[in-house]
């Protein structure tokens, strides 16, 4: 699992990129991991989800999850595909 930010430049909002495979074993480090990223990122940011592999359903609770957390506190708060 990779998740990564890429500050926004140009106007651009930032971007929370997570790339791998997220399951029921990885899916509390992912949530734990981008967390933080999510704050950093602030209002606007994007969650790009495009490289990352749901696996099952722990992964994608945890996904949806972290959708709604994005939206309530002010980020773009739907996946992307880019």
């Amino acid at each position: 699992m990779d998740v990564t930010i890429q500050l926004g430049a140009d106007g651009e909002p930032p971007v929370v990129v997570a790339r791998g495979v997220l399951d029921v074993h990885t899916a509390p480090d992912f949530r734990e991991a981008v967390l933080p990223l999510l704050a950093v990122a602030g209002a606007g940011s994007v969650l790009d989800t495009s490289a990352l592999h749901v696996a099952d359903p722990a992964g994608d609770a945890t996904l949806q999850w972290l959708v709604r957390h994005s939206q309530e506190f002010g980020g773009a708060g739907s996946p992307t595909t880019s």
